[in-house]
């Protein structure tokens, strides 16, 4: 099994006749306007999609196995973890779109989001980093 590419985004929608997949405004870097640092972990009011694309691998080995994501805020607290399963037995590709209404922040700087596969062991191993700023912007000049 082999990760292809994670992709944040503010919105993605599949075609249901094509099952084509459009990924709208790609994330980067986020500012936004607010009077002060908030002293806990908020929900920015904005919607982000959080698109995953997975492969059989070279060796078109048939697999089904659990994945996460986790986004990392740049102090490394885990502020959200959502875990599903990587069906590759039917389909050579397996896609996985996870939808956040709110995105999680408690604080300027580069936020991770981090995609991790299960091992036959059952521990889990990072296949792909994301990063991704977020940063308030005052106001007034403080």
């Amino acid at each position: 099994m082999e990760h292809l590419w994670t992709i944040p985004c503010q919105m993605s929608t599949i075609d249901k006749d094509t099952n084509a997949l459009s990924i709208v405004n790609v994330l980067e870097d986020i500012q936004f306007v607010a009077p002060y640092e908030p002293d806990e972990t908020i929900a920015l009011p904005m919607s982000m999609h959080v698109v995953t694309l997975w492969s059989r691998g070279k060796h078109e080995e048939t697999d089904m196995r659990r994945a996460r994501l986790r986004i990392l805020a740049p102090n490394g607290e885990l502020l959200s973890t959502t875990e599903y399963e990587v069906n590759l037995v039917a389909h050579k590709r397996f896609r996985f779109v996870t939808r956040f209404v709110g995105i999680p922040f408690n604080g300027s700087g580069v936020y991770r989001l981090v995609v991790d596969r299960d091992t036959d062991d059952g521990r889990w191993r990072k296949v792909a980093e994301v990063e991704l700023s977020i940063s308030r912007q005052s106001l007034t000049e403080e």
